[in-house]
């Protein structure tokens, strides 16, 4: 089998360029996952939607290199806000997802502290 890895935003972009189906052919970014990269997550929305690219978004937080799976906003608030704010200015209505692993709380308590925290 082969494997490819797309290291960054700015790739998976010129990829899906390159592919070149318009409305069928797309990214959804992981804020987490974008993090652990080391990524700037609303940068990188901002760059996707502006090609036209931005299919779907989840929402999470993290701490940069690892996979933590927490509450959007919980550690990195300032970059939440900035996320939602260039999502906002490039009238991003497309799919939101939260990716989250509540171990200690409620995980229905979670996922509305994750909505609001994205409105």
């Amino acid at each position: 089998a082969r494997y490819s890895m797309v290291p960054n935003t700015a790739t998976a972009v010129l990829l899906a360029r390159d592919v070149n189906r318009p409305g069928r052919f797309g990214l959804t970014l992981d804020a987490g996952h974008l993090l652990a990269a080391r990524e700037n997550p609303a940068q990188a929305a901002a760059l996707a939607a502006r090609e036209g690219l931005l299919f779907g978004v989840q929402l999470g937080d993290g701490h940069p290199a690892s996979e933590d799976g927490l509450m959007f906003g919980a550690a990195n608030p300032s970059m939440a806000l900035e996320l939602v704010l260039w999502l906002r200015a490039e009238g991003y209505e497309g799919h939101v997802y939260f990716d989250t692993f509540p171990r200690n709380e409620d995980p229905v308590v979670e996922a509305g502290r994750n909505v609001r925290a994205y409105r």
